[in-house]
Order: structure tokens, then sequence, then C-alpha cells
């Protein structure tokens, strides 16, 4: 395998010189500030299974930026992907979900079966929506610099997504002051500061929506390793999703 990657620039990308060997896929679930649509469109029309998903899961529309709406929308889309990808014919060997999308690779490690998944999102987004509000934006640089550049604001780091791409949050006028400090950034379309500690309030109301799946025996330990961006790490089979799912709504996507 020829490797063209470059960590530096956001660059992964391989050439496999054997042409008998598959190419190796991997999953990568979305999170909020995915787009928010509340039908299965074109893939409806063409997929019966994205149909009937669609049907049953009942996806509210409104403002894409609640969490109400927008967290039911994206699992349901990435629910559709999934289904399109296994009608394929297409098997991944691992999955890794931003966010929101740790759910969904959870649920892709067998964590949950789809239905769970979906009570789970709407209990999320419920829970999350009641929160403080506050903003988040992206700054264009690593998670050192950021720190360096928003020190004193009062805003936090929220996500280390790549070498060159740094989350922040916090209040709506801690981020202003930190994009000035920063130079700029991209605010992202949210009303609230995830991943960080005022989402510890949110955290203790989604305990009792994982307590209620657990007494239902929907919860089960994975069935195959996943990607974890609260651990920032590969979780082996048999990995309990309940403390990773608690954890990541007030800790930093890593």
């Amino acid at each position: 395998e020829t490797a063209l990657s470059d960590a530096q620039a956001g660059v992964f990308l391989g050439i496999r010189e054997t042409a008998a060997a598959p190419p190796r896929v991997l999953l990568l679930f979305p999170g909020q500030a995915a787009p928010v649509r509340s039908t299965g469109g074109a893939w409806a029309r063409r997929y019966p299974e994205v149909a009937r998903l669609y049907a049953q899961a009942e996806v509210p529309a409104g403002d894409p930026a609640s969490t109400v709406i927008a967290q039911p929308a994206i699992v349901t889309a990435s629910l559709a992907a999934l289904a399109v990808f296994e009608r394929a014919g297409l098997r991944a060997e691992r999955a890794i979900g931003h966010s929101l999308g740790e759910l969904l690779a959870l649920h892709w490690a067998g964590a949950f079966d789809a239905a769970c998944l979906q009570r789970l999102a709407r209990a999320r987004g419920q829970v999350m929506a009641e929160a403080a509000p506050g903003a988040m934006a992206s700054l264009a640089c690593p998670a050192a610099e950021a720190a360096t550049r928003i020190a004193g604001s009062g805003a936090v780091i929220a996500a280390r997504n790549g070498p060159l791409q740094t989350v922040i949050a916090g209040s709506e006028v801690q981020v202003t002051r930190a994009l000035a400090q920063a130079g700029g950034g991209v605010r992202l379309p949210v009303a609230h500061a995830f991943h960080t500690p005022a989402m510890a309030a949110a955290a203790a109301g989604f305990a009792q929506a994982l307590a209620a799946e657990a007494a239902r025996g929907a919860l089960q330990p994975t069935v195959r390793g996943y990607a974890s961006t609260v651990r920032g790490r590969l979780c082996p089979a048999g990995t309990a999703a309940t403390a990773l799912l608690l954890d990541q709504l007030s800790t930093p996507v890593d």
C-alpha cells in the first residue's frame, strides 16, 4: 500500500497496489451540524427499507439548530445510509462517530438496536435542548494553539477534530470574546455549548433514559470493536455503552 497521507494538511489517502486485496471500509457517522432533513427524499422513493425507516421514525420538522429536531433527523438519515450501504453488500471493518455519531457507532458495534438508538436520540436531543444556551465555533489550528488563543475568554475546548481543526464552546459572550482573541473562526449552527461542563445537567437527565433502556434489556456490550471519540482510541468488543454515552455529553470530542 502506497501512503499519500499528510496529517498536518488533513489528508489521509492510500493506494492499494495488490488488486486481489479488497479495500477496507471505515464508517464515519456525523454529529449535530450535519444536514437536517425530516424526509428520506429520493432515497425513500428508491429504497423501500428507507421509506419504511422514515415512516416508522416520524422525524419531526422544525428549527434545524434545535437538538430536539436535529438529533433524531441525523440519526435517521445515518440509519438510512447504513441500510443502503448494507443493501449493496458492503461491510465495514470499523466505525467511528463524531459527537451524536457515537450513538450510531455503538449501534453498528451491536450495543443496541435501531429502535433503541432512535429512542436514545430523542431523549438526548430533549435533555440537551433544556440545557443553558451557549455557542460553539471552529478554529483552524491545533488544540494546543487554540487553547493559547482563547485563554482567559471563558470558552473551552469542546472538540479536537484533527491536526488543524479545534472546536471551542461556551456562553455567547465567551465565544464572541474567544473569536476576537483568536482572530476569527467559523461559528457552528448550534444553540448550546456541547461537550463542556455546561452539559452536566443534560447528562443527569440522559442517565434516566439510559437506565430505562437498561431495565428493558436494550443495552448490551458491543459485539465488535469500534473507534470511540469519547476515549480517543479503539474500544474492543465487550465494551459497555452507558459510561461512554454519559461522558460524551460533558467532555471534549477526541
